[in-house]
């Protein structure tokens, strides 16, 4: 059987367990909306799978909890997010 869920609301969902580990707010939402995206053009392991990996390493203090979000293109693709956290856009 076939579950669909309402993207939106597990992006909110990602998005506050992130906020709720340390990460910035607005970075949260950045971060949870790629990996939700991710999951949707079929790409696991650039999706949700990794957010279990990434609240750990803000807990940790291995990944920065706050930065300026960048965004560039390279002739591999482009890149939006942070300097700890980014996701091959195209």
């Amino acid at each position: 059987m076939n579950n669909l869920y309402d993207s939106k609301k597990i992006t909110h969902y990602a998005s506050s367990l992130l906020s709720c580990a340390g990460l910035d707010t607005e970075i949260s939402k950045v971060v949870a909306e790629t990996l939700v995206e991710g999951d949707l053009l079929g790409h696991d392991t650039h999706g949700l799978g990794l957010l279990a990996s990434y609240i750990k390493e803000i807990e940790s203090g291995g990944m920065k909890r706050q930065g300026a979000l960048l965004s560039f293109l390279t002739n591999q693709g482009s890149y939006y997010g942070t300097a700890n956290v980014y996701q091959v856009l195209g």
